[in-house]
C-alpha cells in the first residue's frame, strides 16, 4: 500500500473509532451509514482486531462459512462445531473399514534365463 492510500486509510479509521467512541453500540450498516468508509474495509479492520469486541460490541465481520456474525477466528462456533461432527463421522467410517491385505510383490523380467 502506498503513503497516500494509508494515510487516507488511517483518517477513515479515525473518523470511523471517533464515531464509535460516541456510539460504542453502533453496528455495521450504522458505521457506514454514518461515515462513508467501506464495509469490507471495516471487516477487515475488525479481522485485524483493530477495533476490541468488549469495548465495540456491534462490529464483527462474517464467518467464512455460513457469514454469521463473529468476533474472532474464521468460523463461527455453530460451523466448527458441523466441522468437528463431520470429521468424527469420517473417522468412525474409517476405522470400520478393514485394511486391504497385504499383497505379495510379483516382478516380471523381459530377460529370460534359458539357453538356447
Amino acid at each position: 500500500m502506498c503513503s497516500e492510500c494509508h494515510a487516507e486509510e488511517e483518517a477513515s479509521f479515525k473518523q470511523v473509532f471517533s464515531f464509535l467512541n460516541e456510539n460504542p453500540q453502533a453496528g455495521i450498516d450504522q458505521i457506514v451509514e454514518a461515515t462513508g468508509v467501506k464495509e469490507d474495509l471495516l471487516f477487515r479492520w475488525a479481522k485485524t482486531r483493530r477495533f476490541q469486541a468488549s469495548h465495540f460490541p456491534g462490529i464483527g465481520y462474517p464467518c467464512e462459512k455460513c457469514s454469521t456474525k463473529i468476533n474472532q477466528g474464521k468460523l463461527c462456533s455453530s460451523c466448527i462445531e458441523d466441522i468437528n461432527r463431520e470429521l468424527a463421522i469420517f473417522e468412525a467410517g474409517r476405522k470400520t473399514v478393514s485394511p486391504a491385505p497385504e499383497r505379495k510383490t510379483t516382478y516380471f523380467s523381459t530377460r529370460s534365463n534359458r539357453k538356447r
